[in-house]
């Protein structure tokens, strides 16, 4: 079986960027979701349960992190420097 999860706040120093420990934990849920109907697609049993595992709030917060990452990047970046910034396009400068 897996392991055991003890319910804390795993988002908590997050939490002032919009993510709660519900919603962390809706989108856990959402992931096992998938992985289970994968795993039951390749299988070709009938889904029976769905088990939420620490490695879906892993994937939660460290995808959360990314995304508060590439935002800071970002902040106080006009849309030519955002894109520079992604690698899209070399920053514009203006001609006098």
């Amino acid at each position: 079986m897996g392991e055991r999860l003890e319910m804390v706040s795993l988002v908590s120093p997050l939490a002032p960027e919009g993510v709660t420990d519900k919603e962390a934990l809706q989108i856990a849920i959402a992931l096992a979701t998938h992985d289970a109907a994968e795993e039951t697609k390749e299988s070709g049993e009938k889904l029976v349960k769905i088990r939420v595992e620490k490695d879906h709030f892993e994937k939660v917060i460290d995808r959360r992190k990314a995304f508060i990452k590439y935002r800071d990047s970002i902040r106080n970046k006009n849309e030519d420097q955002r894109a520079y910034v992604e690698g899209n396009r070399a920053l514009m400068t203006k001609k006098t």
